[in-house]
């Protein structure tokens, strides 16, 4: 419940300071509650990355990729961002690229990664991919 509602208000750029902040408090209790969970350490991760917690956001979605194996392609799009804004352009471009890659091969991509992707081809000044 808890991680639902962090991603709901985290997951679409441009939310209020506040909306970011409850996102972030959202997703910390969760990943009190179930600190074994990637999908909660992801959503902490963009929940710190909206407030501007560069190395937060960097520790969380490192938990939240070695927990998951190697992680997913959302936790590849967002670790671009948060690389890109940490100033690690060449890092930040494999990481969106991998996930680019890995969008292609499954040849379809649900909202929340589309709307994570176009945000960092936004920031990284590439073009979206499809699909």
């Amino acid at each position: 419940m808890r991680n639902g509602l962090a991603w709901l208000f985290a997951a679409v750029p441009g939310r209020s300071p506040e909306q970011a902040r409850k996102a972030m408090a959202l997703a910390e209790r969760a990943v009190e509650l179930d600190p074994d969970n990637g999908n909660i350490w992801s959503t902490l991760a963009l929940a710190r990355y909206r407030v501007g917690d560069w190395p937060g956001a960097s520790s969380a979605i490192e938990r939240s990729m070695r927990l998951r194996g190697g992680g997913h392609a959302n936790d590849w799009v967002i670790l671009a961002m948060i690389r890109w804004r940490q100033g690690n352009r060449t890092e930040a471009r494999r990481w969106y690229d991998q996930a680019s890659t890995q969008n292609k091969r499954q040849g379809r991509s649900d909202d929340d990664l589309r709307r994570l992707r176009d945000e960092a081809s936004a920031l990284l000044g590439t073009s979206p991919t499809q699909p």
